[in-house]
């Protein structure tokens, strides 16, 4: 499986973005994504991170002050493109570690960008 991470920092200067952070989930749904979203604790002002049944992969969205965070961890199998009929299927990723991964990961990214 090939990793596809993604990071993008929003810095929102003049307002807020506790109101637009509050309706990504949604407009992630209008646009077709099959996330289903729950609450971080402990990171940020606020945190959510969105996962796939059908997927490998999730998006982690991080509100922090006038910053908004947002993660996108995908996998591809690449295995998919010229099958070993002898291979077993790779194993499903544990949303859990995941999260738990890019958490850590949003945690240091934060950390460093602070520093500046």
């Amino acid at each position: 499986m090939i990793s596809e991470p993604a990071a993008v920092v929003e810095l929102h200067k003049k307002t807020g973005p506790g109101p637009e952070f509050a309706l990504g989930p949604l407009y992630s749904r209008a646009i077709g994504d099959d996330l289903q979203w729950e609450e971080v604790p402990g990171l940020g002002e606020q945190t959510l991170v969105g996962s796939s049944e059908i997927s490998d992969g999730l998006r982690l969205r991080v509100r922090d002050g006038g910053a908004v965070f947002t993660f996108e961890l995908m996998f591809f199998d690449r295995m998919a493109e010229a099958p070993d009929p002898q291979a077993a299927p790779p194993a499903r990723l544990d949303p859990e570690t995941l999260t738990a991964a890019a958490v850590e990961d949003a945690r240091a990214l934060m950390a460093v960008l602070r520093k500046d």
